[in-house]
């Protein structure tokens, strides 16, 4: 018998683009409908994380309050400070600001607070799935989840680092789904009073033994004036480390990928993408053919899934509240 293994998707419910702006469009709003429909074709339970623009907007708020009504689906709330009420007018936000953790921790819970009254406003329930925009999760942020009722955070990236952007570094983070104090994101510790759960996004490798190449990519040291040894070894075809995501990754990596984290006895997969990757043009999908490779490229994740486990769909929620019974 196939081992069971729980896949979760969730998708950045967003504006259209990603500037600051105070008149934001949100027209990649409208095909949720037939997202939601290809999704629940495919077995699939999702979390939409849902910005303030996204849940305000009124189409796309009305079908996220029924999808989260209906059972179909889990909305979570999902921050992008520079289009998340309170606005301060004389201090416009910074380009470091953008990301959330860099804000002061007053501030951080002010628009958290802000944007769960949005969603309680629309959906008439209070969300408990977080996710930092830009991943931009940091102590002061896991605190004000913490303060305002969130269970769940899925902010956390292992093996990759935003600090070229000004934000965290997830390098060492812990890749299977634990509890965490928010001074120590990422690293696993008993549930308490004062702990969440973090269920990350899945980040994997081509080949079996991602013990090995995560804690090998911890010890890489960069040569003066040379790459890095993980870079040649990503362009030689040898292995190569994939984000869950098909927004990003060929079809081929993610079916290797997929197969090498079922081989080492992983418990879930959690894929992501971002609702503007529906319409042509957007950051991610030049073409219609980009737009439609992206549901190739989720196919080669589940395909390759149920090809090799016993596939279990959940929310994040769901899936939270299933590995934390045998965490």
């Amino acid at each position: 018998m196939s081992r069971p293994i729980w896949v979760t998707i969730s998708i950045d419910t967003e504006e259209d683009n990603w500037e600051a702006s105070s008149l934001p469009t949100t027209a990649n709003l409208r095909l949720l409908p037939s997202v939601g429909q290809k999704l629940r074709e495919r077995g699939v339970r999702c979390t939409w994380f849902a910005t303030q623009c996204a849940i305000e907007d009124a189409e796309a708020g009305a079908w996220l309050a029924a999808e989260w009504q209906s059972g179909h689906a889990e909305v979570g709330a999902h921050l992008h400070p520079w289009n998340t009420r309170p606005f301060d007018p004389y201090s416009p936000i910074l380009p470091r600001e953008t990301m959330l953790s860099n804000l002061p921790e007053s501030v951080q819970r002010e628009k958290l607070a802000s944007l769960t009254g949005s969603i309680v406003n629309v959906t008439g329930r209070r969300p408990t799935t977080f996710r930092a925009g830009r991943w931009g999760l940091g102590p002061s942020t896991a605190r004000a989840c913490h303060s305002l009722g969130y269970r769940v955070d899925s902010s956390v990236m292992p093996g990759i680092s935003w600090e070229s952007v000004d934000g965290p570094s997830y390098i060492g983070a812990h890749s299977d789904v634990h509890h965490f104090e928010p001074d120590a994101i990422g690293v696993p510790v008993a549930p308490s009073g004062k702990t969440l759960f973090e269920v990350p996004v899945t980040v994997g490798f081509t080949r079996p033994g991602a013990s090995i190449w995560r804690a090998l990519q911890r010890r890489v040291v960069p040569v003066p004036g040379g790459p890095q040894t993980s870079g040649l070894v990503h362009r030689s075809g040898l292995l190569r480390k994939v984000q869950f995501s098909p927004e990003l990754v060929p079809a081929r990596d993610l079916a290797a990928a997929t197969r090498a984290h079922i081989a080492d006895g992983a418990r879930f997969i959690h894929a992501y993408w971002h609702s503007p990757s529906h319409v042509e043009g957007s950051h991610f999908m030049a073409t219609d053919h980009d737009v439609d490779a992206l549901w190739r490229r989720l196919d080669a994740i589940l395909d390759t899934a149920h090809r090799h486990a016993d596939v279990r769909f959940g929310t994040v929620a769901e899936v939270a509240n299933a590995l934390d019974r045998s965490f």
